[in-house]
């Protein structure tokens, strides 16, 4: 069975949470049990603790990383999206509550049988003795603090970008920086005629799940999203790694291919099918910390400029992907895989010299060279079948 690369992400949160939980719950112990000693006695002693249960501390600190991640991945976020924050925040923190004591309990039961030859009744029947005392506090509010504090870490990661929420706590654009960045501008076909057809809820419903199928890919490809305008993507590499030019490119054909898959499902569900054009192209830019209500990190340059309006030409030019002479120069040194084809010299506004485009062949199969040539035949039925549902 195929795993999909956004399955790699969610356990790349996992391996967060298992380092993470490893670390407090031993933190946690030593500061418990050290303030209960003299002070001679204290730091060794709760350092003693935690050498001689390692196994235990590790056992249940893998325990509740792994359900917590479950929790987190699989139901409470989704739970979140239909309760509201306030509504789905009250549930998880008694969700923890219930979850935490059943764990506590099960925990001090096993700790009197197996260690102190308590019988499972009689150890029953003192359970108050590790449920509900300031121990079982001390913890409890440990973990809910613990959570959230890793649950803000994946939220602002998700939100900034994989890498940027550390260089934003370093304060390393807080002065703009220069980084060769390539730029991917992805635009949905018909937006406007497709936001008619569908009205404005089932059109964010569908623009929602095109952006979601997206997903897989972006991790596959190693892109980070810059911005989601509207029906817009903007997706950046590292134009330093000459790797990236090919997975920018592998990564566009891919998406066809996934729309050829999906086409289907959506066109039952929906009525029409999401078809994006695109464009490329890679120099320099200045990277900066921007914002002081809202803070995010901001490029700037021409190169931003001239992607956007080269993707505006795909319609003109009957081409699903255009790419500049600076991608193409910087790209085709290391990309056998794809053909190039000049398609004109054109004057974009803003800018005073002409900007040669190129149209893009894969060399990958078959199959993703026949999923590009169809690309327009499919636009030009799906505008048909906008136009005549609209009438």
């Amino acid at each position: 069975m195929k795993v999909s690369a956004l399955f790699w992400y969610r356990l790349r949160h996992l391996l967060i949470f298992l380092i993470w939980w490893n670390i407090s719950i031993r933190l946690f112990i030593y500061l418990r049990f050290a303030g209960q000693l003299d002070a001679g006695e204290s730091v060794a002693k709760a350092i003693s603790i935690i050498r001689d249960n390692q196994s235990i501390i590790t056992i249940c600190a893998c325990v509740i990383s792994i359900f917590t991640w479950l929790m987190e991945e699989f139901a409470f976020n989704k739970l979140l999206k239909r309760l509201g924050t306030v509504n789905g925040s009250i549930f998880r923190s008694l969700s923890y509550l219930v979850l935490f004591t059943v764990f506590s309990l099960f925990a001090g039961l096993w700790y009197n049988v197996v260690y102190h030859d308590v019988s499972f009744w009689k150890s029953l029947g003192s359970a108050e003795r590790y449920l509900f005392n300031d121990t079982w506090l001390f913890f409890f509010i440990i973990v809910i603090l613990t959570n959230w504090a890793m649950n803000l870490f994946v939220a602002a990661e998700n939100h900034l970008g994989k890498g940027n929420i550390n260089k934003i706590l370093s304060g390393a654009y807080r002065v703009p920086q220069e980084e060769a960045k390539i730029f991917m501008f992805l635009d949905l076909v018909s937006s406007s005629r497709a936001a008619e057809l569908l009205g404005h809820q089932r059109y964010s419903r569908f623009l929602q799940e095109s952006f979601k199928e997206m997903s897989n890919l972006i991790i596959k490809h190693r892109a980070t999203v810059y911005q989601y305008v509207g029906d817009e993507v903007v997706l950046v590499w590292d134009a330093k790694k000459p790797i990236n030019y090919i997975r920018s490119l592998r990564f566009y054909f891919d998406l066809l291919n996934v729309w050829k898959e999906r086409e289907q499902y959506y066109n039952d569900k929906y009525g029409i099918t999401p078809l994006f054009t695109a464009s490329l192209n890679s120099g320099k830019v200045m990277v900066a910390e921007v914002g002081e209500i809202k803070t995010e990190i901001a490029y700037h340059g021409d190169v931003l400029n001239t992607a956007s309006r080269v993707q505006k030409v795909c319609k003109v030019y009957q081409q699903p992907l255009v790419v500049t002479q600076e991608f193409v120069t910087a790209a085709g040194k290391v990309n056998p895989e794809f053909e190039f084809s000049l398609l004109d010299d054109i004057e974009l506004p803003g800018k005073e010299n002409k900007v040669k485009i190129f149209g893009v062949t894969s060399n990958l199969g078959v199959e993703k060279h026949c999923c590009y040539e169809s690309y327009y035949r499919k636009c030009n039925s799906y505008h048909k079948r906008i136009i005549g549902n609209t009438q």
